[in-house]
């Protein structure tokens, strides 16, 4: 059976961790708060100095040093909600873990990956600091692509890959989306600074990613059946179907259009930021994401809200600007409900006041998906999970299912058909359609 343990945290070890900034209930195993006590020092938000903008750039793994002139936004609103918990990445990507396996072995590794995979299941999301994520790029050229004729963008839809590349539009939430992956991206010949930023948040985001699946690789004792699904045991090169999507919210200046989109949550599940009495709007529902996985580069604009069951009121989640934030999803929680430290993945929304809603608002995720033909393992008993009717040895079953429409009268919220026999050769030609993404072409 599967047990996890704390690591030995000696005093001497600093991962810069900084806890919330609301008391969090107890966590089983391990504590998370007790390794706050032992590896680091809680790093002061710096609340009472004015924030430059709402979003921020980062620094390269080189220069450790703020870079808060850079930042284009509007003045950051007034804090509310919980702070997320955060980790300083800098020490860690020195380990160089991936290349370097046997570094594994240490301390301040063994504290970083109980960190990680306890804060993630107790909270459904953290935060990462000097990460060497350089996302401003993408936030600051946004506006040249999106801002494009709509029969410029529909020229650059996709339907090759099942609509894991280029543009996308979700009307309803007057919300636009751009995707790319580590190849066969379309080219934006009316906004290159823009494709060019895109495809250097993905090369940046996914060395960090594998880091994190390393960690909880670690954590959850799975030898590698979770660190290979993304990366080659062999050359140690990244073999993930990951995507990165740009998710632009276009302001609306009309109220009458905001109508549908009152969050009606009963009083005992109203967010924190509603204690003004202030309404708020959806401008995304909420949903758990379907990978393992998800990296937020923190968005232009507030509202970023979450939870990890769903009896329990959505509270509004802070990062500080060029942080990072990461988020459980359905796959971790699908391969851990077995263990003794499940994951719960976070159920998460963005909402907006009517001014808010005015201005435009732009974030960039990096979804962490297993290569479609390595197996969903069960990190308990290390054998492929058999669920949704499926025996999921290869993971693009389980991405097959999400892509079929929902047969009528199936609620929203019901998940994925259960697999039957009769699909696998409508599956066989989604794979081979996909084939050129999965080899990375």
């Amino acid at each position: 059976m599967l047990t996890i343990m704390p690591p030995d945290l000696r005093p001497g070890l600093r991962l810069g961790l900084r806890p919330g900034l609301r008391p969090v209930s107890a966590i089983s195993a391990p504590s998370a708060h007790a390794a706050h006590a032992a590896v680091g020092q809680p790093r002061r938000t710096g609340q009472s100095q004015p924030l430059a903008g709402w979003a921020s750039s980062q620094v390269g793994r080189t220069d450790h040093t703020d870079h808060t002139d850079r930042v284009t936004f509007s003045a950051a609103p007034p804090r509310f909600g919980r702070q997320i918990q955060s980790v300083d990445m800098s020490p860690i990507l020195a380990l160089d873990v991936l290349n370097h396996p046997e570094r594994k072995t240490e301390h301040l590794w063994q504290a970083f990956s109980a960190w990680v995979g306890s804060v993630l299941a107790a909270d459904g999301v953290i935060a990462l600091r000097r990460h060497g994520v350089d996302f401003q790029p993408v936030y600051d050229t946004a506006g040249a692509f999106f801002n494009l004729s709509l029969a410029d963008k529909e020229g650059l839809k996709s339907t090759k890959y099942n609509g894991r590349r280029g543009w996308a539009r979700i009307a309803n939430i007057n919300k636009e989306t751009w995707s790319a992956g580590a190849s066969k991206n379309l080219f934006v010949n009316q906004a290159p600074a823009f494709e060019a930023a895109v495809n250097h948040f993905y090369q940046q985001a996914e060395p960090i990613a594998n880091v994190l699946v390393a960690a909880l690789d670690t954590y959850y004792q799975a030898n590698g059946a979770l660190l290979h699904s993304v990366v080659d045991a062999q050359s140690h090169q990244p073999i993930g179907t990951n995507q990165v999507t740009i998710n632009y919210n276009f302001g609306s200046p009309d109220p009458a259009a905001l109508a549908n989109r009152r969050v009606d949550d009963p009083p005992s599940l109203l967010p924190s930021s509603s204690s003004d009495g202030e309404p708020r709007y959806m401008r995304h529902w909420p949903h758990v994401d379907w990978e393992l996985l998800t990296l937020l580069a923190r968005p232009t604009d507030a509202g970023f809200q979450g939870r990890t069951k769903r009896e329990a009121p959505f509270e509004d989640l802070e990062a500080d600007p060029g942080e990072i934030i990461v988020n459980a999803g359905k796959l971790l929680r699908l391969m851990t409900k077995d263990t003794p430290v499940p994951m719960s993945g976070l159920d998460h929304r963005v909402v907006g006041t009517a001014e808010q809603l005015k201005q435009d608002r732009v974030s960039a995720a990096f979804f962490v998906s297993p290569h479609y033909g390595k197996p969903l393992v069960n990190l308990h008993t290390h054998q492929p999970v058999n669920d949704l009717g499926a025996d999921l040895s290869e993971s693009g079953r389980y991405f097959y299912l999400r892509s079929l429409p929902k047969p009528p009268g199936r609620s929203a919220k019901a998940g994925p058909p259960q697999w039957n026999d009769t699909m696998e050769s409508g599956y066989r030609a989604w794979q081979a359609n996909l084939a050129p993404l999965l080899n990375r072409e």
